[in-house]
This record gives structure tokens, sequence and C-alpha cells, in this order.
């Protein structure tokens, strides 16, 4: 796990430093660089040791006949396989890293590798023979990679302040993606809050020719509809297939020649890598948070539940406690590590766990992340299963009028929030209910807070297109099996993955994610929906499978966020930042959105009229990514 930067086109070597030194968090172990001049080519590299510590896993790393550079942040779980099948072909290794493996798996195989690697990755490729510059990412976009579109080239990296040290501050905005943002909270697909900069998408290769970008294409496409078919398909094979699966997942994924640690909320997920966890390493160590002062109305905290799996497996459980000061005293530099202005302060989180691991001396966490993605789990899946065997039986002109009424209710009340969430949009058809769900402001109200010349000429039904084109190419037309698909293909790593990335490695922690992996995400895709997502139960196959392991008070338990009080923030512990970054005047003079609007938005929410708990952090996070990111006050 590592942070990496480059250029291709005619940028000054002496850059690399100063980027380098802006990703050092992703790597304290050792930096690296490489510069050709000829061919205007720039690497530079930050290492966390986690396989082969010694100087021979340094990167950027050469081929022996140097005609091949590669830098490469992730974990191939597969390397020993790897490693075995190219000396069998009679290829010799001068270390144990898996860059190494990289190296000769691309000059044994090209391209054609890409379907081998079973792990998490962000690679860049400099093949001198082929004069080509090749970025690429993982299936299921684990690990970040950006690339920026300047006049003299093109700069990548792992994080965007890694490019902004090479091109300076950016100077546009991108005015659709900030609507992305504000309407999701993230931003689906490639685009970013600048303009002409982008994220290279799961499972995407592009490859650059001199300062020409020369293809780009999905490499991953194949495998990611691929399904692992049983021979036999009762019930009972399903559950021991998915059991059999990740056990072996959360086994590959603890190599390491360092400590590794895991996440343990108390939830399923984490619960269950614990679990298998523990089989091969008893002593593992695991964490959590304790948020001093209470959760917001309606939510329910997780640690009483950590505990209680920790005691049953007889694990270590280290609790990192954190009151609301040092959670908000923490936002700027949330919004600096995440890149991007992610309205999600669940990243908090991730980042005291993720220090207190290290200062314990882990640089390794196993993640729960992905079960809800892959097997449902958001009651977003349960509602769409409800609408799909309701909705058909009940007329058009009553289902809008109870979306119509929804609207209406007192959203400051959590029950009714939750009811008006269910109702709402429930008139909606096919693909629309899906994308509705994953929104947290209606179209009307986000004009209504833009600045109006900010808005001109924006085409609002951009801001659903992504998610639209992708559904497009599923054929699949069970409604919750396309949400999962959405889940998997945006939410995952557009959100996710993407703060739990920045936030671990702001504290030199590396974070896997055995659910996404390869055979389990296969054997994942062929089970049928209705042993998913029951009427009653979400995740059922997965709670199946896990009875006999975990308690059934831990494995029937509630479904809760990994969130913070936003809500109560809001009103109370975030009211200073709030009236100072939000101010008429400031909001006047970035000319973003409308200061008569947002006190309006700020007013009513803080006197209970409406919950605009959400779209008050989004503004906050887009302000403080400004200052952060962008050139001049005024857009």
């Amino acid at each position: 796990m590592c942070g990496f930067v480059g250029f291709i086109g005619d940028f000054d070597n002496d850059l690399l430093e100063s980027s380098i030194r802006s990703i050092q968090h992703r790597g304290p172990d050792d930096t690296g660089s490489f510069f050709n001049a000829e061919n205007s080519i720039g690497f530079g590299f930050s290492r966390l040791a986690i396989q082969d510590l010694t100087k021979a896993g340094h990167q950027p790393m050469m081929s022996d006949d140097e005609s091949v550079v590669i830098v490469f942040n992730g974990e191939i779980y597969n390397v020993n396989h790897l490693r075995d099948s190219l000396e069998l072909k009679g290829y010799t290794f001068n270390s144990t890293s898996d860059t190494e493996v990289l190296i000769k798996m691309y000059l044994h195989y090209g391209l054609d590798m890409l379907n081998m690697l079973d792990g998490m990755f962000s690679i860049s490729i400099w093949d001198s023979n082929n004069q080509e510059l090749i970025l690429i990412k993982d299936a299921y976009g684990i690990k970040p990679l950006y690339y920026f579109e300047s006049d003299n080239g093109f700069i990548f990296g792992s994080e965007i302040k890694a490019i902004m040290s090479i091109s300076g501050k950016f100077n546009t905005l991108n005015k659709d993606a900030l609507m992305k943002y504000m309407t999701f909270l993230w931003c689906p697909d490639n685009s970013t809050a600048v303009q002409k900069l982008y994220k290279v998408n799961p499972g995407e290769l592009l490859i650059f020719s001199g300062k020409k970008l020369k293809e780009k294409r999905l490499w991953a496409k194949d495998f990611l509809s691929s399904k692992t078919k049983l021979k036999k398909y009762s019930t009972s094979d399903y559950i021991a297939e998915v059991r059999d699966a990740l056990k072996t997942a959360v086994s590959n994924q603890l190599i390491s020649d360092v400590p590794v640690g895991a996440f343990l909320s108390g939830g399923l997920d984490s619960s269950a890598v614990v679990a298998f966890a523990r089989e091969k390493n008893p002593d593992i160590e695991c964490f959590t948070i304790e948020q001093v002062g209470g959760a917001d109305q309606g939510q329910v905290s997780d640690l009483f539940y950590a505990h209680k799996v920790a005691k049953h497996l007889d694990v270590s459980l280290n609790v990192v406690s954190v009151d609301s000061y040092q959670l908000i005293e923490n936002i700027e530099k949330m919004i600096w590590h995440l890149d991007e202005p992610l309205a999600d302060p669940a990243a908090l989180n991730v980042f005291f766990i993720s220090k207190l691991a290290r200062d314990s001396g882990i640089k390794v966490l196993l993640s729960g992340a992905g079960g809800d993605d892959l097997f449902t789990g958001y009651r977003r899946h349960a509602l769409l299963n409800y609408k799909r065997i309701f909705n058909p039986l009940v007329p058009d002109i009553f289902l809008t009028y109870l979306s119509n009424i929804a609207e209406k209710f007192n959203k400051t009340n959590h029950i009714f929030r939750k009811i008006s969430k269910v109702l709402s949009g429930v008139h909606l058809k096919d693909d629309d209910q899906i994308i509705n769900l994953f929104k947290w402001i209606s179209r009307y109200d986000l004009v209504n807070l833009f600045n109006k010349e900010f808005t001109e000429n924006i085409n609002l039904d951009l801001i659903d297109q992504p998610m639209r084109d992708y559904l497009s190419g599923i054929s699949d037309s069970n409604i919750v099996s396309r949400a999962l698909e959405l889940d998997r293909r945006f939410f995952l790593p557009d959100h996710n993955f993407t703060y739990t990335d920045k936030m671990s490695m702001a504290a030199g922690i590396e974070v896997r994610v055995p659910f996404l992996d390869n055979n389990l995400f296969q054997v994942s895709n062929g089970i049928p929906m209705h042993l998913k997502q029951t009427f009653f139960q979400g995740k059922w196959v997965l709670k199946k499978a896990l009875e006999g392991t975990l308690p059934s008070n831990i494995i029937y338990r509630p479904k809760t966020g990994f969130g913070a009080p936003l809500r109560r923030w809001i009103g109370h512990d975030l009211k200073p930042m709030i009236a100072e970054y939000l101010s008429d005047k400031n909001i006047k003079e970035r000319g973003i959105f409308d200061p008569k609007m947002v006190r309006n938005l700020i007013t009513n929410t803080e006197n209970g009229r409406i919950d605009g708990s959400y779209t008050i952090f989004s503004i906050l996070c887009i302000e403080i990514w400004c200052r952060k990111f962008i050139k001049s006050a005024s857009i």
C-alpha cells in the first residue's frame, strides 16, 4: 500500500519531490522517483512497506533490462501462485514483493495479466519499447487513481493533492460535478469538482502516447459479469458456497510481512471477517470507535455489539473514544485528505480508528466493506423489494398522492423521516425509483440553492446520466439486482472506498476488503436474488452461512450506520464554523450558491421546519474544499 504521482509531457522534474511529500502520509517508509527527460516521463513514489520490507521492494521498480518501469499501489493476494507459475517459465526473482511479480507478469503476458490478478490495485507502467504510459485500476475501484489534462501534458496520481503539487491550484470548477456532489454527497462516474481532472473508473485501462490519450477501455467488463455456477442448486449449496468463499477470501487477505488487525463495529460484515481471520490468527487485534456525547435521534451505537462479538470470539478490542470537539476540529483535515468534497462525516471514524491502530503497531486492517453491496443490506434494498411486490397492485394516482403527502412530513423526527423516505418517489417507475433512493435533495431544492449565474446552461439531466447509462447495459430486470449494480459500480468506489482509502492512508494504514475477493464476488453474482433479499430479511444467504460462527443476536440484529451525529452537530457544535464559512459575504464571494437561499436553509433547519443537515454539510464541505484546492475566491 502506497501512493504515487507522475506525469508525461513538459514538466519540471524538480516538482516530483514536492508532489511526493504531499502524499508521504500514504507511505512513510520509503520514497523514490524516476525521470526520463528524453520521453518526458516522471514517476514519484511513497511506500508503506507491507510485503518484502527490504530495499528490494523499493519503487519505482524497473525490469532487468530497464525497458519497463512500474509504480503500484495496492496488494496482489495470489502473488505466491503467480510467482510460482512464472518460475516454472524460467523467471527468477530478486525480492518477495508483488511489484516485481507484476513487472514479470507484464513482460510475459502483457495486459492480459490483468485477468489473472486477485487484489486491489492502481498501477502505472512506462513501457519504453512501445513508448506508452499505462494507467490501470482494479475491477472494483478499491484504490484511487486520478489524471489531469493540462496544457503541458498529463499528470496522474493516487491523490488530487499530489497532482496539484505539480499543476498548482486549479482554476476552473466542474459545475455538473458539483451538482452531483450536492445531490448524492459524492460524485458518480469519472468527473471531479475540477474541469479536466478525472477519476480512472473501476476496471478501466488508459494508454497515453506522448501528450495524447491513445486508448481508454474497460479491461474488466467480462470479469464483472461472470458468475460461479454450482453443480447443484439447492439452497444449502449456496449457503455452503458463500461460507467457504468468504472464509477463503479472509485467509488469502491475511498475507503480510507486518501485523494485520481488523475493524470491528459489531455489525454482521466486520464480525464475519474477524471470525474467519481469528481462525488463522487467534491474537488478531480489533479496533472500533466510541463517540462520546451520544448519537442522533434514531441512531444506535454499535459499541455494545462490538464488545459482545469480541467477547464471543475472544479477541482484543481496542476502542478510541472521540468527542464532538475532536471530530469537528478535524473536518478541515478530513476534506484535505479526501481530495473531494465528500459530505459524509463517517470518514472521520475511519481516520480515528486507523490512527489508533497505527499507534498500536498495526499497518493493515481488514474491513467488512462490500457485504451490503454484494448481498443486500441497505434499507433501500428492502424498500425496493417491497415496491417490486406492492406497486403493481396500487393505482398510479394513489402512489402519486402518497409521494406528495410524504413531502409534507416533519423530517426532523426520525420516524417521520424514515416514512417519508419510504414514500418519497413511490410513484416513480423502474430505474427512476432506484436512483431516487441515492439522492439527498430534490432537483427543485437543488437548483434554488445555487447562484443563478452559476447554473446558467446547466443540464440537470446530467446529474443522473452516469447511473442511467450504466443501468441501460444491465439485462437483469429485478429492481433489487439493478440497485446492487449501482452500489457496486458507483456507491462503493466513488463513496465508500474513496473515504476509506484516503482517511486510513492519512494515518498510514492499509485497509483490505475481503468481500471484494474475486471468487466471492463471482459466487455472489451467481446467487438468486430471492436468497439475498427475502421479504423480511436482507442478506439472508450470508446470515445463514454465518449461523454457528456468530451469535444469532449479532447475525439478526437491526442494521445501523457507520456515521456521526451530524444533525446534532449542525444544531449545536458546528454552528460557529457554519456561521464563519457560510456567511453571506463568503457565499457571495465564492459565487456558487445563493446567500439568501443558504441562509434560509440554515435557519429553517435550526428552527426544525426542515431537515437540511446533510445539505448544509455538503455546502460547508464544498467551501472548505474550494479554499484548499481552487486558486481564486470567486468562480
